[in-house]
C-alpha cells in the first residue's frame, strides 16, 4: 500500500497536468485569502474542523495556498485547532446523537469500530486508535462509549498535531515544487497511519484470545 501510494503521488508531483492544477488552484485561493485574510482565516479553521467530522471533507486541499499566505506556524494552529474542534463536536455528537450518525451513514462503521474500544481503555491504546483511524472516526466512537472526554482531547490534541505537523510541511513541499520531500513526507505520515493501525489491530487480538482462554 506505502509502494502504492508512493508511485501515485510520484506520478501526480511530476505530472504537467497535475502541476498546472495545483498551481492555478493555489494562486485563486491565495489570492482570496490576501483579499479577505480574517474571512479567509476563520472559513480555513472551519473547514478543518468539518474535515475532522465528514469523511468526504478535506482541507488539505488549501494548504498550500495557507503556507504561502500565513506562514507554516499560523497555518499549522489554524489546521491543528479545525481538526482538534471537529473531534470534540464528533465527541459531542457520538455522545447524545447516535441516530443523527446512523442517517449520516455511519452505522456500519461505528458498529466495526466499537468493537475495538471500550470506556475503561487504558490512555496509551486510546492514543494509539487516533493515530490508526481516520479523524472523523474517534470523536463518534469514544464518544459512544462514554470515554472520558479529557483524556479523548489529550489523545486526539497528539496525533492531530502529529498529522498536522505533516500535512503542513508536505504542503509547502508541494507549493515549492520539493516533490522529493512531498512524498517522503507523505509517505512518513501513511507509515504513522499503517503502523499504528497494524499495532492496534494486533493488540485488540491478543486481548480477546486472552478473554477466550480465561
Amino acid at each position: 500500500m506505502l509502494l502504492a501510494a508512493a508511485l501515485v503521488l510520484a506520478f501526480l508531483s511530476y505530472s504537467a497536468t497535475t502541476r498546472a492544477l495545483l498551481n492555478s488552484t493555489n494562486a485563486w485561493a491565495k489570492n482570496v485569502i490576501e483579499a479577505n485574510p480574517f474571512t479567509g482565516a476563520v472559513v480555513f479553521f472551519l473547514f478543518s474542523a468539518l474535515s475532522a467530522m465528514l469523511a468526504f471533507a478535506s482541507s488539505a486541499v488549501l494548504i498550500p495556498a495557507a503556507n504561502l499566505v500565513w506562514g507554516k506556524l499560523v497555518t499549522f494552529f489554524l489546521l491543528w485547532g479545525g481538526w482538534v474542534a471537529g473531534a470534540i463536536a464528533a465527541f459531542g455528537i457520538g455522545k447524545l446523537a447516535r441516530p443523527l450518525l446512523i442517517r449520516l451513514g455511519y452505522k456500519e462503521r461505528l458498529e466495526k469500530y466499537r468493537e475495538y474500544v471500550s470506556r475503561r481503555m487504558k490512555f496509551w491504546m486510546v492514543l494509539l486508535f487516533c493515530f490508526a483511524v481516520p479523524s472523523e472516526i474517534p470523536g463518534y466512537v469514544l464518544g459512544g462509549v462514554h470515554y472520558p472526554f479529557w483524556r479523548f482531547l489529550l489523545a486526539m490534541a497528539i496525533a492531530e498535531s502529529i498529522y498536522a505537523l505533516g500535512l503542513v510541511f508536505a504542503g509547502e513541499s508541494l507549493a515549492t515544487a520539493r516533490t522529493g520531500s512531498f512524498i517522503i513526507i507523505v509517505a512518513v505520515v501513511i507509515l504513522i497511519a499503517a503502523v499504528a493501525g497494524l499495532l492496534f489491530r494486533k493488540l485488540r487480538e491478543r486481548r480477546s484470545m486472552r478473554k477466550h482462554v480465561d
